[in-house]
This record gives C-alpha cells, sequence and structure tokens, in this order.
C-alpha cells in the first residue's frame, strides 16, 4: 500500500497555562508548564498513525534538549529518523489563557529546513497523499520544496498554509496554487489568502486559483468546504476546552485519513471535525492511544 507522506517539522511544544497574556511590565503567575512532542506535520500524523494507515513522517531531527525528546520520541513510536542533523532542534512556546485559547511563539531550528539531497530521497516512492505545512515553504528551503512538490505528478497534495500565511512570499503561495493543491485554512487565513473580508467570496476564489476543494475550519463551528459549491458541517460544542493546540493540525490528518479510506467527503470531514473536538478536550496537540479509542463517532452512537 502506498504510503502518505507528511513533510515538515516535529518540535517540542512549551505549554504555558496562564489566565490570559501578559501586558508590557506584568508579572503573572504560570498555573502549569509541560513540554510535549508537537509540530504540525507530527501532529497531522498522529491521525494516520491512530487510524492504523502507512505513512512517513519525513522531519529533520537536531541537537539540544528539544531535539533529544524528538528523537527520543521516534525511538519510542519507531517511527524512521532519516534526517539526523548536527544543528539546534527549535521549540513553540504555547502561552494557553484560562478559555483555551493559545498563542504561539516558535523558536525555529532545523526541524523546519530540508535540503535537496533530503528532498532528493523522497523521489524514489511515490506516495498516496502528501502534507505540507505553510512554515516550512515560508523557510529559505521553501522553494525547494515546491520544487520537490511540481514533480509528485497527480499526487493529491494538501497544503495547511497556517497562520503564518501573510509571511509567506506571493510568488510562492502561487507557485503552489498551480500544483493544485487542497487547501486548509482557518477563516481569517482564508479571508486573507483571497484579500476578502467574506468568507463565502474567498471560497470560491481560492478554488478557482486551485481547482480543488477548499477546506476551512470554524472553531467551535465545525467546518465547511468549497468543490464548487459551499457544504457546511457542524460540530458538537465543547463545554470546557482545555486548550486548542494542534486542533486544526489534526483536523487536516484525520482528513487526509479518511479520504485515504475512500470516505465521501462529507463524512470524512464530519470525522475530521470530531477528532478535532476530542483534541480540544485534552492537554497538548495530539490524542493518546486511550483518548483516540474514546471517541464516538457520531454514527455509532
Amino acid at each position: 500500500m502506498e504510503r502518505i507522506l507528511f513533510l515538515g517539522a516535529t518540535c517540542v511544544d512549551v505549554i504555558i497555562n496562564i489566565d490570559h497574556l501578559p501586558t508590557t511590565g506584568e508579572d503573572l503567575a504560570v498555573h502549569q508548564s509541560s513540554w510535549q512532542v508537537g509540530g504540525c506535520a507530527y501532529n497531522a500524523s498522529q491521525a494516520a498513525c491512530q487510524l492504523g494507515l502507512p505513512y512517513l513522517l519525513y522531519s529533520p531531527i537536531g541537537t539540544g534538549p528539544y531535539g533529544k525528546l524528538v528523537y527520543d520520541t521516534f525511538q519510542q513510536q519507531q517511527l524512521p529518523t532519516p534526517i539526523l542533523r548536527d544543528q539546534k532542534n527549535g521549540c513553540c512556546y504555547c502561552l494557553v489563557e484560562k478559555n483555551g485559547e493559545r498563542t504561539f511563539m516558535s523558536e525555529h531550528g532545523t526541524e523546519y529546513r530540508y535540503t535537496v539531497e533530503d528532498l532528493d530521497a523522497l523521489k524514489k516512492e511515490h506516495f498516496a497523499a502528501i502534507y505540507v505545512s505553510g512554515l516550512e515553504i515560508e523557510e529559505n528551503s521553501g522553494d525547494l520544496l515546491i520544487d520537490y512538490l511540481s514533480q509528485t505528478g497527480d499526487t493529491p497534495l494538501f497544503f495547511a498554509p497556517g497562520p503564518r500565511i501573510s509571511h509567506i512570499p506571493r510568488d510562492r503561495l502561487e507557485r503552489l496554487y498551480a500544483l493544485s493543491p487542497i487547501l486548509h485554512l482557518n477563516e481569517s487565513e482564508a479571508c486573507w489568502a483571497a484579500q476578502t473580508t467574506d468568507l463565502s467570496i474567498a471560497m470560491p476564489l481560492l478554488y478557482q486559483k486551485t481547482g480543488r476543494p477548499v477546506v476551512v475550519t470554524l472553531g467551535k463551528n465545525g467546518a465547511c468546504f468549497h468543490d464548487g459549491k459551499t457544504h457546511w458541517a457542524k460540530t458538537a460544542p465543547v463545554d470546557h476546552p482545555v486548550d486548542t493546540i494542534g486542533a486544526g493540525d489534526g483536523h487536516i490528518g484525520m482528513l487526509m485519513g479518511q479520504l485515504y479510506l475512500k470516505q465521501p467527503w462529507p463524512k470524512a470531514i464530519a470525522r475530521a471535525n470530531q477528532y478535532a473536538r476530542a483534541i480540544v478536550q485534552t492537554r497538548g496537540s495530539t490524542l493518546s492511544t486511550t483518548q483516540y479509542q474514546h471517541i464516538q463517532w457520531e454514527e455509532e452512537k
């Protein structure tokens, strides 16, 4: 069976729980802090892992305490480590307010950067689908990634630009759009990409650019996708969210997994919503095996 390829970073999330974001000169108490392995590609790949699908998480791994935790985690999960570098691995400081909303401050290390040799090694294999996030495209090696992706033929490409979409050079975005990716964004990202404040206008405009479905996550309101027509998929509300770290990553990972399993788009989106909903109810960006097994899928209730 062909594997799903997840191109992108695995880093360490330094999760810091506070009442609210600090203002200049303010002295805040930290209620809880912890280190957990995260990163967009790692988070997304966990859905494929929990579905039991064949996949390759192709993340550079560096040195330092963060790199060691990432490497040890890969060993524990029996994941391949083909890119080991003698350069520092970075982290993401996740400030979590008491309402569960998160703010990120990232220290980028070698985990976001690829070389020609890294990507040439992938050309030996044909993948069922490919995931890439915007953080890697933003880096100086982003053009190398696009060069590789342009040689993958008709392999479905899923692109999640993320909140730093406005920092990706426009020419790179246009090169990616030309590869007909399935875009996965939240509402503000979609509106920025289409240069409008109206989501109902943004989705058709982006669909015209790519010719492939455009997926927009809507937080507590679920998600929607546009494939020439807009389809809405609501989700049950979360009364007491723990944090929203990794919810979008999990959403696209589960969507890719369901589509790999030949599920129709409405069911794939509904299951992605439920998976993301479960992530919001746990600390950190991924679900444990037990937490995943306790998801009650809507059609199974």
